[in-house]
């Protein structure tokens, strides 16, 4: 029971704080002057720049990894080597000469 009235009380203080945050000051609702407080704060301008500066260190990391290990593996280099896969079975059709073939013959 005391977990349905927490439930009843958040969805109320949410309710509440909607209500309220369309209420008009100064021909602009407080919903749009806390967002334009929080947007150009110097707090939002410093996190901006420090999570471009982040995205812009993973994308050089992300670069020269890739650089350092396309140049590890031969990649860059001119001799290709093909793959293989270990887990493939040969499916060569059965020729006349092979057991298989009369085995299938037979049947």
């Amino acid at each position: 029971m005391d977990e349905l009235k927490f439930v009843l009380k958040c969805c109320l203080f949410a309710s509440l704080l909607m209500v309220f945050s369309q209420v008009r000051s100064d021909g602009l609702t407080i919903e749009s002057k806390v967002e334009t407080f929080l947007t150009d704060s110097s707090t939002a301008h410093f996190l901006q720049s420090a999570a471009e500066g982040g995205a812009k260190a993973l994308t050089e990391f992300y670069y020269s990894a890739k650089s350092y290990i396309s140049t590890k593996m031969g990649h860059a280099s001119n001799t290709t080597i093909a793959p293989v896969n270990p887990m493939r079975v040969n499916h060569s059709p059965a020729t006349k000469n092979d057991e298989t073939y009369d085995q299938e013959d037979r049947t």
